[in-house]
């Protein structure tokens, strides 16, 4: 039996709202990513350099037009990651208006608004239109002119032919995927003009200007391609881009099993399917319209990575409005036959959707945290240490958000030089008081760890914290002074047994949260360094420890073995009178501790024994300091 579907006319402004409201919900909940941080940084080059670079193809592969919107949008509304995403959050929202225009179009106003929602709750299009990359505006545009190139045909008006032109020139010099979609735009022509011969003229021309116009560029392109082992692109078979490319444009990347990614791979599939099929309510061009668009983009990528890998989930704007238009068809299908089995479909994709949905914002879906890893390296860090970014191509995200006054260095690239000259270029650095190393993507050209072993066999370790994506840890050169570095705050407490002094120390945070979910959850560290100094070898081994203690003496945390750490490298009964030895430690912080003032507490033992050493306050414990914790 076959039935209408009746819709409001403000469904679709509510599908819009929806859409707007999901780029827009925590828009500035993760930390900008290096892709961020490069567009940032290209879009703040200079004009000429801007514009002569990116049509060349030299250092950044992608075409200009995003920079050069980025650049002027940045003069309005600065360089906050908030403000960076917000173009793409307005582009990403039309994108769905696009849709439902060309759903229109093509199919029926049923099939328009499933073709919407679909793209309105796709998990991969919301991601991308909360990323300050150039993904939604090339995609947005690029769909802009096929809804010309459609209208040009069904109207006969020459309007249309050069917003067809100016939207396509303007996608392919955003992203080099918009070039992807001109062949199945070509196919698309001739089987329009089976129809409507009248328009040849006019469509190979704009045709022919698009593709002189493009040109320079592609062939620029190709000449600095070729093949390569780009580990973070994907060189899939046709049938595995078709699944992950569905996948990606439902599930998103939400951890699911195999078997539940499979079935809403078939599923969505099968929907779609059905909307490319025979019958009376789709037209054979709307359903040539859509297979082409779908599946020439990806056969044609299937077809360049023989060569180089070029699939990139990101570039999935190019081509998600093809799955969605399908889908949307496949839908209206079932519900004009059978109302019920409509029902149970629209229930199978909303269910789809709003599991990828239910994977965003979510702790696992932080890539790189550099914005809370930077943030511990602007309290901690001081002019007197260097920050070693390893690899090379990460430290524009670092100089994104790095406040401070360390310099840094970040010499090994892509390629790892000799054993020798790493220790060459290394050996540079034994100058500085602190040695931070911050790794990421280091297992792709550095996957032994040989920075950091040899940064682990030539200095102690202070400190190490994990955010996501990211390993940054502390290493002191300088370990052993001649004076006490100024930026401690000297103490010079005594312990006479031992011979031993405390000379100084240094509390780079003395407010800090009571929690942690960024850098090493559930707990806060709270980092403390300590100088120390003899008046001759010690006669006996000891032991240090600090601790976090309230006003009744309950402990709410203890300092965190390591193995790597100074007692490891530079033993007490190894130091020597006329130097200041340096020790570091983390206080693992209770994670049920309240909030409030804690004291920070020394305490020195004989190796062995439980029983502190007093010293000359004749105390065997000494208050270094006060530490609060917030909520």
């Amino acid at each position: 039996m076959k039935r209408n579907c009746s819709t409001s006319p403000l469904t679709i402004y509510a599908f819009l709202a929806v859409a707007a409201f999901l780029r827009l919900y925590q828009l500035n909940w993760k930390s900008a990513d290096n892709d961020e941080a490069w567009s940032w940084f290209l879009a703040s080059r200079p004009l000429p350099q801007l514009i002569t670079e990116s049509l060349t193809a030299r250092g950044d592969p992608h075409p200009p037009v995003y920079w050069l919107t980025l650049k002027f949008w940045m003069m309005l509304g600065g360089s906050s990651e908030f403000s960076m995403r917000l173009p793409s959050v307005f582009l990403g929202t039309l994108y769905v208006a696009l849709i439902y225009y060309l759903g229109r179009r093509l199919f029926s106003r049923p099939a328009a608004l499933a073709a919407s929602l679909f793209a309105a709750l796709s998990a991969c299009l919301v991601w991308n239109s909360q990323d300050a990359r150039m993904y939604t505006l090339g995609g947005t545009l690029a769909l802009a002119g096929i809804v010309c190139l459609v209208n040009a045909f069904r109207t006969r008006q020459i309007r249309w032919w050069p917003g067809y032109f100016l939207f396509t020139i303007l996608a392919c010099y955003t992203h080099l995927a918009a070039s992807f979609l001109l062949p199945f735009e070509g196919l698309y022509v001739l089987l329009a003009l089976a129809r409507n011969r009248r328009e040849w003229r006019r469509a190979f021309t704009a045709l022919a200007a698009v593709g002189l116009t493009f040109l320079p560029f592609a062939l620029n392109v190709w000449r600095v391609s070729g093949p390569s082992h780009n580990v973070l692109r994907q060189n899939l078979r046709f049938d595995q881009l078709l699944r992950n490319i569905i996948l990606q444009l439902t599930a998103y990347e939400t951890p699911a099993p195999q078997i539940l990614q499979w079935v809403i791979v078939l599923f969505v599939a099968g929907v779609f399917i059905v909307g490319l099929g025979l019958g009376r309510e789709n037209s054979p061009l709307a359903r040539a319209f859509t297979a082409l668009y779908f599946f020439v983009f990806v056969g044609l990528i299937a077809l360049l990575s023989l060569r180089e890998p070029v699939y990139q989930p990101k570039s999935l704007t190019f081509i998600g409005a093809a799955l969605a238009l399908g889908v949307g068809a496949g839908w209206a299908r079932l519900a004009h036959w059978q109302r019920f089995l409509g029902a149970l479909v629209g229930v199978g994709l909303l269910a789809a959707q709003l599991y990828g949905v239910s994977g965003l914002w979510t702790p696992a879906s932080r890539k790189e945290d550099w914005r809370h890893g930077l943030a511990y390296l602007n309290a901690h860090s001081t002019s007197d240490d260097l920050a070693l970014v390893h690899l090379e191509y990460y430290q524009v995200v670092f100089r994104y958000y790095y406040r401070g006054r360390m310099p840094i260095v970040a010499p090994f690239g892509s390629q790892l030089p000799a054993p020798a000259e790493i220790d060459r270029i290394l050996s540079q650095y034994q100058n500085y008081d602190t040695l931070w190393l911050a790794q990421s993507g280091e297992f792709i050209t550095d996957p032994e760890h040989q920075i950091q072993n040899w940064l682990e066999e030539h200095y102690p370790e202070t400190t190490e914290i994990y955010p996501a994506g990211i390993l940054i840890k502390g290493f002191a050169p300088r370990y052993r002074t001649a004076s006490l570095p100024g930026s401690a705050i000297p103490r010079g407490v005594r312990f006479p047994a031992a011979g031993l002094v405390l000379a100084g120390y240094r509390l780079p945070q003395r407010v800090l949260p009571d929690r942690d979910e960024f850098l090493h959850p559930p707990s806060s560290w709270v980092h403390v360094t300590l100088y120390w100094s003899v008046a001759q070898p010690l006669a006996q081994d000891i032991r240090m420890a600090v601790s976090l203690e309230d006003e009744a003496g309950n402990l709410w945390g203890g300092d965190l073995p390591r193995a790597n750490d100074l007692r490891a490298f530079y033993p007490p009964l190894k130091w020597q009178s006329g130097e200041f030895i340096r020790q570091d430690f983390d206080v693992n912080v209770n994670p049920n501790v309240s909030p409030g003032a804690y004291k920070l507490v020394v305490r020195v033992f004989p190796l062995g024994s439980e029983t502190p050493l007093v010293n000359d306050t004749g105390e065997d414990w000494l208050v270094l300091d006060t530490v609060t914790l917030t909520p």
